[in-house]
């Protein structure tokens, strides 16, 4: 009788497995692959493939693999992989990167081969620690050239430049403008490529004219796509200007095609128009029922440069701007006949002489609200800036309360032109093996057979010239989160 409670020992067991698998008040698991010994098994494990990593190497007792190409795959195989939880992923590497290249790391987020990817090291975000930042919605906010004083990233400053790694979720465009400008606007100077222009309807209606011309100056098919977007990015409308049916490399300009596009019953508010387009092609005339219409950032003016109209002579080409904050501006030409000055006016003069073919030049400009101009001798030319252009002063206006902008890894120009940088991003820590983390919430991810499959990105090992930067990973450590039942079943 003494041993009656053995009868209870699978009723326990079962009980035990039951809540190991329920967790019904929550937990959090560590799975750990020991990167160089035994990694190839096990509930959590590499994938491969394996001639994508070096051989097991030792170094000071610890042992290691290189990744030795850009995608290196990795999963884990757990019961506690459940919808509402959370991972994360820690990996301990050490830094061998060319300048300008980063580590991510991926997790599998739908039934095809898509991951959800974060920065996992960035060596050039380093330099941005010697900032004050503060930890705003799990995302490190840094004060370039602004006060740190935030309680929320709803309190960023009117006006301010803001670079981001992540969506930041803030509506940035004004909601009105006092005056609206004479109605129908022509732009007739010519331009390059893809270019987003933002106008503001108060009238319910747009209508936008057209023209563009093929270079014919490559082989394939040259399309002009339209697409247009409420001040919620919200797709409104699109369309497009077909190819003028010459694919083949002639160096002969195809003809002017022309389309009209009309939207109605449009709310009161800013719109973005994108042109969207290779470089094999001219946008030659735009003509709109409205009063303003300005260029964000990158402006490919042509102009009647003889580069691309041999029987024309270079004519001046003048675009507007204001500065409201200290920023930088380029200038770059592809084509002799683009050597030029180029002169900027606003009471004081200020010019740069683009004298080299396919070198950026820049020009330093200081915080000033009235309206300047920069005049290009003879078009052809890129000029890239945070500001807004517009093409006459009238139709000049600002779009939105605050600028979000690419990050450049480059601190000479974030010193320059950025008041916060927004980084979903931990920094990591550790001197010569360092340690990097990445999470996601579960219920974003794919996750079958209680199985999640996640991808390391060295996007550098897909280039010649870096393939002997192969990186070392000691340990990639994985937790899983999951919170209590009765927050899995809400």
């Amino acid at each position: 009788m003494k041993y009656k409670w053995i009868i209870f020992i699978p009723a326990v067991i079962f009980i035990y497995l039951l809540y190991a698998s329920l967790l019904p008040f929550g937990g959090a698991a560590i799975y750990n692959i020991d990167v160089g010994a035994d990694d190839l098994q096990g509930m959590a494990k590499l994938q491969g493939p394996v001639e994508r990593i070096s051989e097991p190497e030792e170094i000071d007792g610890i042992t290691f693999r290189n990744l030795q190409a850009g995608r290196v795959y990795f999963n884990l195989k757990s019961p506690n992989l459940k919808d509402r939880g959370e991972v994360t992923v820690k990996v301990i590497f050490r830094d061998n990167f060319p300048e300008g290249q980063k580590l991510m790391v991926g997790a599998k987020n739908n039934d095809s081969p898509s991951y959800a990817w974060k920065e996992l090291y960035v060596p050039f975000y380093e330099v941005l620690k010697e900032y004050p930042s503060i930890k705003i919605d799990n995302k490190q906010v840094i004060t370039i050239n602004a006060p740190a004083e935030l309680s929320g990233l709803d309190d960023m400053p009117e006006g301010s430049v803001i670079s981001a790694n992540t969506d930041i979720n803030l509506n940035p465009y004004v909601e009105t403008i006092e005056n609206t400008g004479s109605k129908n606007l022509s732009i007739n100077v010519t331009l390059r490529g893809s270019h987003t222009f933002y106008t503001y309807v108060d009238d319910g209606a747009l209508n936008l004219n057209l023209s563009k011309q093929d270079l014919n100056w490559n082989n394939g098919t040259d399309e002009l796509k339209i697409e247009v977007y409420s001040d919620k990015d919200k797709l409104i409308g699109d369309g497009a200007i077909p190819d003028d049916g010459e694919q083949n490399k002639t160096n002969i300009l195809g003809p002017v095609q022309k389309a009209a596009f009309s939207f109605s019953d449009l709310d009161k508010g800013v719109y973005r128009i994108e042109l969207i387009s290779g470089i094999d092609l001219l946008i030659r005339e735009i003509e709109i029922d409205k009063g303003r219409l300005v260029v964000e950032g990158r402006l490919f003016v042509v102009g009647s440069n003889p580069a691309y109209f041999k029987s024309e002579s270079a004519v001046p080409v003048e675009v507007y701007f204001k500065n409201p904050r200290n920023s930088t501006v380029s200038f770059q030409t592809y084509h002799a006949p683009g050597l030029q000055n180029i002169t900027m006016k606003n009471g004081t003069a200020k010019t740069v002489d683009i004298n080299r073919t396919s070198e950026l030049f820049s020009l330093s400009l200081e915080q000033d609200e009235t309206m300047s101009a920069f005049i290009s001798e003879k078009g052809n030319v890129i000029i890239d800036s945070i500001n807004y252009f517009s093409f006459t002063e009238d139709s000049y206006f600002t779009p939105k309360k605050f600028r979000v902008v690419s990050l450049k890894p480059d601190p000479g120009w974030v010193k320059d032109n950025v008041d916060y940088v927004i980084l979903e991003y931990d920094f990591p820590e550790g001197n010569d093996w360092k340690t990097g983390r990445a999470g996601w919430n579960m219920n974003d991810l794919y996750i079958k057979d209680n199985t999640l499959s996640f991808s390391f990105n060295v996007p550098h090992l897909g280039r010649e010239e870096f393939r002997n930067y192969t990186i070392p990973v000691d340990r990639i450590e994985i937790e899983v989160k999951t919170p209590p039942i009765w927050e899995r079943i809400r």
